[in-house]
């Protein structure tokens, strides 16, 4: 068993067991790992004190990171720590969410692969420091689009489309939306996390450019970038 930082942020860590170990247990002809991502209750935090306007630090007491010691300001917003305790609250709802929109979508699943192909070969993931935008980012994206995203609530998608047009049709919806809010780049799910909170200004234009065209977007190889 080994722990490592999840892809969904730096601030909570998960368990990770390998086959192997020669034991009545080992699966190591399934070559599977199990990953145990730690979650917390949505009703253990008041949602109010975990808005992204909110500041979960101490008034100008030490705070320390991985990085360095900074002195908190007074009410200084931690955007970054709110949204994480909120994505870990809000595991099943996604889970239950993406679930009910592959039922819907029966190309759900594979336009979700084609997406996990294109982010890979052009080095994306969860992490920050590769974007923050990875396999379960762009999972919820397209069912968010299946779903709704549309004006007055209206679907993006239809479910009767094939996997690769909802794979054109997600990535041509991030390249002529600019979802970029004062420096943020947000997008809120129902349950009020913003499921881009990880992502960069930059980074979200590097994923899909705001200025690329809807045939550009539709014409998109996965192949080497």
């Amino acid at each position: 068993m080994s722990y490592r930082v999840p892809c969904r942020g730096y601030l909570s860590l998960k368990c990770q067991f390998n086959p192997g170990d020669g034991s009545d247990y080992d699966f190591s002809k399934s070559q599977a790992r199990i990953r145990i991502l730690p979650a917390v209750s949505r009703n253990l935090f008041p949602p109010r004190k975990l808005l992204y306007t909110q500041s979960q630090t101490p008034d100008g007491k030490l705070v320390k990171n991985t990085r360095c010691n900074v002195r908190a300001a007074p009410n200084t917003p931690t955007p970054l720590y709110n949204n994480a305790i909120l994505a870990d609250s809000t595991q099943v709802h996604f889970l239950t969410e993406i679930y009910n929109a592959s039922q819907a979508c029966p190309a759900l699943v594979d336009a979700v692969l084609l997406g996990k192909q294109w982010l890979r070969l052009r080095g994306f993931s969860g992490s920050f420091g590769r974007g923050g935008f990875g396999s379960f980012e762009w999972a919820w994206f397209v069912s968010y689009l299946v779903r709704n995203g549309g004006p007055n609530g209206r679907n993006v998608l239809e479910p009767s489309f094939s996997s690769f047009q909802l794979f054109r049709g997600a990535l041509n919806s991030l390249a002529i939306k600019d979802r970029i809010n004062n420096g943020v780049v947000e997008l809120l799910d129902e349950s009020g996390v913003n499921v881009f909170y990880k992502m960069t200004p930059m980074s979200y234009k590097l994923v899909c450019p705001l200025d690329m065209t809807a045939d550009q977007s539709y014409n998109m190889k996965l192949e080497e970038p």
